[in-house]
C-alpha cells in the first residue's frame, strides 16, 4: 500500500497529488486502522533502493492510504511522483539546439523556458 502522512513533526498537510511530495509518501503494510505502517519513506526508497531502511512508523502520523497511487505511477511514471518536474536537477531534460527549451525525458510532455531577468542592484561601497 501507498500511504500519505498528514503530519510530519508539527506540520499538517493533505496529499496533494499536483505537488512534489515524495518524502510525505510511504510504501509499506500494516493495519492502518491502528495507524501504524510498516515500510520505508518513498524518497528514501528512491535515494537508495533495495538499501532502504524500513521501519514501523507510529500513529501521530497520521496515514491515509492513497488507493489508486499505483495505477497512476504505472500511467505517468517519475513525473507522477514528481508532477512540479523540481526533482533530479538538469539530469531529467534534454535542451533544444537552441539552448532556450528544454524537454522532459521521461514524460516528453512537461517543457521549460529560458527566462533572463535583469535585476537592479543597490548596494553601500566603502569609499576608496
Amino acid at each position: 500500500m501507498v500511504a500519505f502522512a498528514t503530519r510530519d513533526g508539527d506540520e499538517i498537510k493533505e496529499y496533494d497529488p499536483t505537488k512534489t511530495q515524495a518524502s510525505r509518501l510511504y510504501i509499506g503494510y500494516g493495519n492502518i486502522d491502528d495507524g501504524w505502517l510498516h515500510g520505508s519513506r518513498l524518497s528514501e526508497i528512491l535515494c537508495n533502493g533495495i538499501k532502504a531502511a524500513g521501519f514501523a512508523y507510529p500513529p501521530k502520523m497520521r496515514f491515509v492510504i492513497v488507493p489508486d497511487w499505483w495505477e497512476r505511477y504505472e500511467a505517468g511514471g517519475k513525473c507522477f511522483i514528481d508532477p512540479e518536474h523540481w526533482l533530479y536537477g538538469h539530469e531529467r531534460w534534454k535542451e533544444n539546439p537552441d539552448g532556450k527549451e528544454r524537454t522532459c525525458i521521461w514524460c516528453g510532455d512537461h517543457k521549460q523556458h529560458l527566462h533572463t531577468e535583469m535585476v537592479p542592484k543597490t548596494e553601500w561601497r566603502n569609499e576608496a
